[in-house]
């Protein structure tokens, strides 16, 4: 079974290396020149605060996308401990979203492949079907 989602992540995640793409944006105010990421920042925190909002493709290159990012983005020109919260902070955003991505492959595995969740189903049937004949069976006229 761990090999079976691990061939799954694998799979999954072949062929997502992607770098944020960053945009150039002029302040108006002091006319100074900043590069700021795409959407797909706003994107990754979006998808790591709403479970389920992502499909484990976008989750797992918005991770990719996330650890790729090298330095300090916003917290550039602060003090050094700030600037490596922000980088741990946003490992731990990756993390989420790649903690959300193997959620959503083991939900998957349990609703289709696993083999205890498929007995336990069928029994449950078996009992109910069982009880629906001894308890309402006999109280219907027929």
């Amino acid at each position: 079974m761990k090999f079976m989602l691990a061939s799954i992540f694998a799979y999954c995640t072949a062929g997502f290396s992607v770098t944020p793409k960053l945009t150039q944006r002029v302040v108006p105010d002091n006319k100074a020149l900043f590069y700021y990421p795409d959407e797909s920042f706003i994107r990754a925190i979006k998808c790591a605060g709403n479970t389920g909002m992502c499909d484990v493709d976008e989750l797992i290159k918005l991770a990719d996308e996330l650890e790729d990012f090298q330095g300090c983005f916003f917290e550039e020109n602060q003090e050094e401990e700030l600037c490596n919260k922000e980088i741990q902070d946003r490992k731990d955003v990756a993390d989420t979203l790649r903690l959300q991505a193997e959620l959503h492959l083991k939900q998957d595995y349990l609703k289709e492949a696993n083999l205890f969740a498929d007995s336990v189903k069928s029994e449950h049937d078996v009992l109910d079907r069982e009880e629906f004949v001894e308890n309402v069976l006999p109280g219907l006229d027929v």
